[in-house]
């Protein structure tokens, strides 16, 4: 990566005009030269003094806000807070399970709250980006608000586990949207110096949503409000700050020339269905795959099969622009060529892959080995918070005014290659201090998640900034999903089979629940510690 492109600037040389000096034909020369030279001089003197004031007023003709004030203050609360809401209802799933399951006496589908909503999220990454570089970006923004907050009241009201899954798809597909939107609205409504620290905000309110989404939804779920109220939630924050989307926030067109019908053209429709159906097979297939149906099963190697079938449909169809043009599919593949642009794709990648994962089972660990209480595993995560959302912060805060972000980008791979490192070798009497210690270094290579973002848009022009948005927002979406589905089936797998050996037990499938096992001793309790923390890890 080149050291400065935040803040690395050139002027242009004007000397151009000066070399190309010629004399007509038919002219005597003699005596014309010592006064061209005279001119010449003197026009480079004055053109050297221009570029010194040019030089002098450089920092007064810098891009400014043209939203400024109360009303940035306004939109800058509302755009972040839909971002939190974002994030909150990723993960408030995770203290609720227990209480949808009794409401609806349903536990076979539990897995799907969580998965449905990255799934939804993944999915729809890729159109919404597109659609933010073609449409209007307030009123996608708005309109992906209005589905969340759809989606949210039929979770709240759901009569069914269905009804259920159904919003938490739904609402992944508008909390993307949203997610989208912000980075959309920052990058083109702040000035360059200023990104990286509204760009660091964005990953700190939506990660911030991520980590207090347990809390929030246990709190709830204890609570007389019931596990309906954490649904319920995102429509009274939405209708609080509906005004401010509707009144405060600029239009922003991509692209004013084309009429409505010319944007629709412009979308990649059949990009779009494939990647629908690579990630749906993707998911059921390694969802089910090793608990449900066993690998060697049909369902699921068709469904692997459909899969990769699917995959290189997409990719064939994107390289060669089916049905599309270059710059209306997808995926901008050309960004691919730029070696900065893959690295950050990759950093953005570990980051979205590091943080659900760890969200999603470091309770967990603490929940089967310490028999924790959903509040208090949440609590043991502090040591994660703290240390995941002052690193992007002052990431954010410095980067910016340096420039120097290679420093940054080495510090968090290197603390996130150690903290994975070093969480893969914990067992059950591992020192509660130590795993502390293996969160924070976890917490640490969390700093550049959001710092892509940043760098990125100085990598390309700027009427490509969606999709560079676009092309980063998807690393971080499939790296989740792929994440989580791979880690539930992981733990799934590892945890059964560890159990199932230990208990000495024989698998009973009740017709309302999920396999259970039978145990044969009353000693199992404090047997299952072990193959709960290797799942875990």
């Amino acid at each position: 990566m080149s050291p400065n492109p935040i803040t690395q600037g050139s002027h242009n040389g004007g000397n151009s005009d000066l070399e190309k000096s010629s004399v007509p034909m038919g002219f005597d020369t003699s005596d014309s030269t010592a006064q061209s030279e005279s001119r010449d001089t003197q026009s480079l003197g004055q053109h050297e003094s221009t570029l010194r004031d040019t030089d002098a007023i450089s920092p007064v003709t810098e891009p400014k806000r043209h939203i400024t004030g109360i009303r940035w203050l306004l939109v800058c609360v509302a755009i972040f807070s839909a971002n939190i809401l974002y994030g909150l209802d990723t993960t408030i799933v995770a203290d609720i399970q227990g209480a949808v399951s009794v409401t609806f006496n349903n536990v076979t589908q539990l897995g799907w709250l969580g998965i449905g909503f990255t799934l939804g999220s993944t999915v729809a990454i890729l159109p919404l980006g597109k659609a933010y570089g073609v449409f209007d970006n307030k009123w996608i923004f708005t309109g992906c608000l209005i589905n969340f907050a759809a989606a949210s009241a039929l979770c709240g009201a759901a009569p069914n586990m269905q009804a259920m899954i159904v919003g938490r798809v739904w609402a992944g597909v508008g909390g993307a949207g949203m997610y989208l939107g912000t980075l959309n609205l920052v990058t083109v409504l702040s000035t360059p110096k200023e990104q990286p620290f509204y760009i660091g905000l964005t990953g700190f309110s939506y990660g911030s949503g991520c980590i207090l989404g347990p809390i929030v939804g246990g709190a709830f779920a204890d609570s007389s409000a019931t596990w309906r109220w954490a649904f319920y939630l995102n429509l009274c924050v939405f209708g609080a700050m509906s005004p401010v989307y509707l009144f405060l926030l600029p239009s922003l067109s991509r692209r004013p020339e084309s009429s409505f019908f010319q944007h629709l053209l412009a979308l990649d429709w059949l990009g779009s269905m494939l990647t629908v159906g690579l990630y749906v097979s993707f998911t059921i297939a390694f969802t089910f795959g090793g608990v449900l149906w066993d690998w060697s099963d049909g369902r699921t190697i068709a469904l692997i099969v459909v899969f990769g079938v699917l995959t290189v449909a997409f990719c064939l169809t994107q390289h060669l622009s089916f049905l599309t043009n270059e710059m209306d599919r997808l995926f901008p593949c050309d960004l691919l060529a730029d070696p900065q642009l893959v690295l950050l794709y990759i950093i953005m990648a570990c980051g979205g892959a590091t943080l659900f994962v760890s969200l999603y089972y470091i309770p967990l660990y603490f929940l089967f080995v310490y028999g924790d209480s959903g509040t208090e595993a949440a609590v043991r995560l502090l040591p994660y918070i703290c240390f995941y959302v002052a690193t992007i912060l002052l990431c954010g805060a410095f980067m910016g005014r340096t420039g120097w972000h290679n420093i940054w980008f080495l510090f968090s791979g290197l603390c996130l290659t150690a903290g994975g490192a070093t969480m893969n070798t914990i067992k059950i009497d591992t020192p509660v201090a130590n795993l502390y210690g293996y969160i924070v270094l976890l917490g640490l290579g969390m700093a550049t998640s959001q710092a892509g973002y940043a760098v990125g848009t100085h990598l390309v022009p700027k009427e490509r900034a969606a999709e560079l948005l676009q092309f980063l927002n998807i690393s971080q979406g499939q790296s989740q999903l792929i994440g989580l589905v791979i880690a539930s089936a992981v733990f799934q797998t590892q945890a059964f089979d560890g159990l199932k050996a230990i208990l000495g037990g024989r698998i009973v499938t009740p017709t309302s629940g999920p396999p259970l096992l039978v145990p044969r001793a009353p000693y199992w309790r404090g047997s299952i510690r072990k193959p709960a923390a290797s799942a875990s890890r």
